[in-house]
């Protein structure tokens, strides 16, 4: 009897402990939109991704803050971030409409960049990406490309480019197979595990070798907020060390970046 309430005593000591943890740590909520596989839905419908994974791993390596995440639109972030619903953002880069707000930046620790994507037909090659002018675009709404200077207003877009929005990296593959346009735009970060993972579909598409843009991702955060960009820079830093985010982009999928790019 004396070692079975000893045994419980131990456990509520160290369940009082975590507890304390956790009342001490500082929350700070880091925002993110659909765009897999940073931020995507599951087949349950909650929310997974790369963003996910990293949050948990800076929650492991410090102790003084802890993050979590909550969800906002690709066009809307900007007016969410100004309302104060989160005060960081994963895997975003400074020019992807940021430059006029007070933001402060990690050091890069991802490359990426957007491919363009057709159907795979007789006689089709690269030089079907020549000339983008007389083909429709297919993008996602919200998102930044460098074939329409960064603009991202529906009806400019269309008007201009001959650019036309989907909601998803998924919506906008649909998109391709059902016609609806003759080149997508999709970010290599998906579309490469993507690919893996669906061989039916692989045997279909023909990917670019010419990129619509290529970008670094960083974290942005709120300036002079408690999260300082040498605080971040030194805990990526030890997830680099540790080997986690070498783990992270496997586990992802995006070990074959490097081949890509630059």
């Amino acid at each position: 009897m004396f070692i079975k309430y000893k045994i419980t005593f131990i456990v509520l000591l160290f369940s009082l402990a975590f507890v304390s943890v956790c009342e001490s740590a500082e929350t700070v909520v880091v925002g993110g939109y659909e765009f897999a596989p940073f931020v995507q839905r599951t087949p349950e419908g909650n929310y997974d991704g790369v963003t996910f994974d990293l949050i948990a791993a800076l929650n492991k390596v410090q102790e003084k803050i802890h993050f979590i995440f909550v969800s906002t639109l690709a066009e809307t972030r900007y007016k969410a971030f100004q309302a104060k619903r989160f005060d960081l953002i994963f895997f975003e880069d400074k020019m992807w409409g940021w430059q006029d707000l007070d933001i402060v930046t990690s050091q890069a620790f991802l490359k990426g960049g957007d491919a363009y994507i057709a159907l795979k037909k007789e006689g089709r090659d690269q030089g079907f990406f020549a000339d983008l002018s007389s083909k429709i675009l297919i993008g996602i709404k919200g998102y930044h490309y460098g074939v329409a200077n960064f603009n991202t207003d529906p009806e400019l877009l269309e008007e201009q480019y001959n650019l036309i929005l989907g909601n998803t990296s998924l919506s906008v593959i649909k998109m391709l197979e059902y016609g609806r346009g003759d080149i997508a735009i999709v970010s290599l970060s998906f579309i490469l595990p993507y690919l893996k993972q669906h061989q039916r579909l692989s045997k279909k598409i023909l990917i670019s070798e010419k990129l619509d843009h290529q970008y670094e991702h960083a974290i942005l955060i709120r300036k002079n907020h408690q999260v300082t960009p040498e605080k971040l820079n030194y805990w990526l830093s030890l997830l680099e060390e540790q080997g986690v985010l070498k783990e992270i982009w496997k586990k992802r999928g995006l070990g074959e970046l490097h081949k890509w790019l630059n």
